[in-house]
């Protein structure tokens, strides 16, 4: 590595206490372990790059040169900026140039074309430093990993197993929780049609309401555990043209109640006109519940919740941004691994199934989050009109209390 640490800082500045046998003893134990860390790094198949704020290039393994197609004097040349080799990254948006605002953890799928076709999971975490004045601060360290194996395999023995024991967990406990459900429906009926007999005395009465509004919830979880169904089962995609800002608004109504009983405010901003795009109206539904569930579980306290559509050349883009709890760096890699949660009541399905839908329909999903701070949740969803150059019009921010309406 070219940039010194702060254990060499150290070093430095303690030179004129040190005699000259200790400087050369620390010298060589420096040497030593710089030298088997840089075998390490060298050596193994993930690829480790270092960036300061500005984009620059500090360090680089053999093998992110390879992934990326990187020059071979990038270790020895300070002119080389990684915005210009890995181009599908937001990377305003990830480092900021006050190292006090730099964002947390991240992980992101990305695709690269050159030298070759790969799709890469990419990790950045930054290094946090009150000192500026370090040669550590203002540094991210970057893992990039080659998964167009496993992506291209989706379908693979070993995955078709996962989703077979998972189909048949989620069948049991939606049989056990159908069988009560018939009963109450059963009974709720019954009840109404004797309210019904005597219409006149119980008409427009307080029993009569809330038996109504029994029959509804009864419904509203029987749909749940349909959509949940659904989505976990490997079926084919029912593609058709559809509008994402009509799917969203319908996720967003169906949870209404939940909204506004967390204290939750919800924003919206899109575009005018919203080019379509070509996919399952259902399996999409559940993508962005579990999403707004997972936000609204993050925020018990109240919060904001920010809903966001933008259009490019060949994708549409929905965002979803909350000010929650965040996730911790280490668990930010685990999370769309089957039954892998941190909450006490999580199943750990929800992400796989999102993470499973999104892949399916040809889309990108990436993870950004600061623990204390959020969670943002980018989607990327190819357009069903990607080979016409539609012109963008500017987003129109709507801030709306409690709950949006899309249509508006």
């Amino acid at each position: 590595m070219r940039k010194s640490h702060s254990i060499f800082d150290r070093l430095i500045n303690r030179l004129d206490l040190l005699d000259a046998k200790t400087i050369q003893n620390w010298m060589q134990k420096l040497a030593r372990e710089k030298g088997l860390l840089d075998t390490i790094l060298q050596t193994i198949h993930e690829g480790v790059l270092i960036i300061d704020k500005n984009f620059k290039i500090q360090y680089v393994n053999n093998a992110a040169i390879n992934l990326v197609g990187l020059p071979d004097d990038v270790n020895e040349n300070d002119n080389h900026s990684i915005n210009r080799y890995i181009r599908d990254v937001d990377w305003d948006s990830l480092i900021s140039p006050d190292l006090k605002e730099w964002h947390g953890a991240s992980r992101l799928e990305i695709e690269v074309f050159y030298p070759i076709h790969r799709y890469l999971q990419f990790y950045l975490i930054p290094y946090k430093n009150e000192n500026e004045d370090s040669k550590s601060a203002g540094l991210a360290t970057i893992i990039l990993n080659d998964i167009t194996e496993f992506r291209n395999n989706a379908e693979s023995k070993i995955e078709s197993e996962k989703l077979k024991t998972m189909t048949m967990l989620a069948a049991g406990v939606a049989h056990e929780i159908g069988n009560p459900l018939n009963s109450l429906t059963i009974h709720l009926q019954l009840l109404q049609r004797i309210l019904n007999k005597k219409q006149k005395m119980y008409e427009n009465s307080e029993a009569d309401e809330l038996l109504k509004i029994s029959l509804q919830e009864v419904n509203r979880l029987d749909s749940i555990i349909n959509r949940f169904l659904k989505a976990l089962r490997p079926t084919k995609l029912e593609l058709k043209p559809l509008s994402l800002k009509d799917t969203i608004s319908d996720s967003i109504t169906f949870m209404k109640k939940e909204i506004e009983d967390r204290g939750i405010f919800v924003e919206g901003t899109w575009p005018k006109d919203t080019p379509t795009i070509f996919g399952d109206d259902v399996q999409l539904k559940q993508v962005f519940y579990n999403i707004i569930k997972n936000a609204l579980q993050s925020m018990p306290e109240g919060g904001l919740l920010q809903v966001s559509l933008s259009v490019t050349s060949d994708f549409i883009q929905i965002t979803f941004t909350d000010n929650g709890t965040g996730i911790a760096p280490e668990e930010l890699s685990n999370i769309f691994n089957p039954y892998y949660t941190t909450k006490e009541d999580g199943s750990g399905l929800g992400l796989m199934i999102v993470e499973r839908i999104i892949r399916e329909h040809n889309g990108e999903l990436g993870v950004e989050s600061d623990l204390a701070k959020g969670t943002t949740i980018n989607i990327k969803l190819p357009r069903w009109d990607k080979t016409t150059n539609l012109l963008e019009r500017p987003a129109q921010p709507v801030s709306v209390n409690k709950t949006i309406d899309i249509d508006k």
